[in-house]
């Protein structure tokens, strides 16, 4: 593949970076002719020193170069990543933005070591749909991706690899782990691209942001819109989730599965005659509240009628009292029965010296005694008329 082949999209994400040129599949590496059910793969990532493709590149260092001294920064970079990188099949990770296939993942690999007069060789926990297409012979080099110096040529880190069958060139020590090349170099430095970090550029072409030509700092914006609307939707999943009682691995069909159910639950429960065993209706409810109200109402009325009457009879209340003492009766019945247990009665209120009569030997204004006043209140007769009847005869 030509640089001239090179989609805007590819271009971004073979790009100068502050770590280097990154190189893609610069070496297939024969796989082992045997692989276990179960364990990790060791597969050769690099030759030793200088190393280049069968069709002269890359063409912007004389070549790739890896040494021991080098290989031990590579491996620490690589064991102090906080995931594994993937393995996938055939580069289809670096396809996805263009063909929006699928890019399973056929491994993930975070460690490896060197091996003098060798290379660099990696530590593969292969899938187990791999290991079969592997044992079978299927898929026959391993492709290794990584960043290097555009300056020196030496490799800086690893990226991610892939399974393949695409060889180009065949100069490996060993037979059985020949090494095969697809190079794909990144643009010249002068690029009109503007130069962004490779994890930058790797997150426009997971979230499909177009970033060619554009400001570094317009770019990290859209990044960030993204990247906090996907933890929105995430966020809404989990409390999905949890609303639904799901578990944590649960997909969408699950979720959807879930809410027909409930939705189904729902509409059976409406549809369904209540049991009037079990159920009192609304209306009803509301005439027993109403006539408990009443009662209660009631109720209260008379204990405070009982309460105030034979306190305004026998002095503990004065009538001034009265509409305080049944406003407190009706907000606190207890404090106004507290209240009258503790009053004294004013016998100058309930009673008289004279037992009601006039004090001895004075008379209304009538002129009439208190015998006199006693006879026209039991007889019915007014004090005025009996006073006038009295003059006359």
């Amino acid at each position: 593949m030509s640089n001239a082949a090179l989609t805007p999209s590819r271009r971004a994400a073979l790009t100068a970076t502050a770590h280097g040129l990154v190189a893609v599949a610069p070496c297939h590496f024969e796989l082992p002719t045997t692989v276990a059910e179960e364990g990790p793969v060791w597969i050769q990532a690099t030759p030793v020193g200088k190393f280049r493709a069968r069709d002269g590149r890359p063409g912007d260092v004389p070549a790739w170069h890896i040494d021991a001294a080098i290989a031990a920064r590579v491996l620490a970079d690589l064991r102090g990543n906080a995931t594994p990188l993937v393995v996938d099949y055939e580069h289809q990770t670096l396809h996805v933005v263009e063909n929006g296939q699928p890019a399973p993942a056929a491994g993930f690999f975070r460690d490896g070591e060197w091996r003098e007069g060798s290379g660099l060789w990696l530590k593969v926990e292969l899938n187990p749909r791999a290991r079969q297409f592997v044992a079978a012979r299927e898929y026959r080099y391993f492709s290794p991706v990584f960043f290097y110096d555009g300056t020196t040529g030496d490799v800086k880190r690893m990226a991610m690899g892939a399974i393949t069958n695409n060889p180009a060139i065949d100069d490996m020590a060993q037979i059985d782990l020949r090494a095969a090349a697809r190079f794909v170099v990144a643009p010249p430095s002068n690029t009109e691209e503007p130069a962004m970090k490779e994890l930058l550029i790797a997150l426009c072409a997971a979230l499909g942001i177009q970033h060619e030509g554009r400001a570094e700092a317009d770019v990290q914006k859209d990044v960030l819109a993204a990247l906090t609307a996907l933890k929105s939707k995430a966020d809404s999943l989990v409390a999905l989730r949890t609303a639904l009682e799901q578990p944590d691995t649960a997909t969408a069909e699950q979720l959807v599965t879930a809410c027909g159910e409930l939705k189904k639950k729902a509409t059976t429960t409406t549809t369904t005659t209540p049991d009037p065993a079990k159920f009192v209706a609304v209306d009803v409810v509301q005439q027993l509240q109403g006539q408990i109200a009443a009662l209660t109402a009631g109720q209260q009325t008379r204990e405070i009628e009982d309460l105030v009457k034979p306190a305004l009879a026998d002095g503990r209340l004065l009538a001034a009292q009265e509409p305080w003492a049944r406003e407190l009766g009706k907000a606190n019945l207890a404090s106004l029965t507290s209240y009258l247990a503790q009053a004294q009665p004013i016998a100058a209120l309930s009673s008289s010296q004279t037992g009601g009569n006039p004090p001895g030997g004075t008379k209304d204004a009538n002129g009439l005694s208190g015998d006199e006043l006693a006879m026209c209140s039991r007889m019915g007769i007014d004090p005025k008329d009996f006073a006038t009847a009295k003059t006359s005869t």
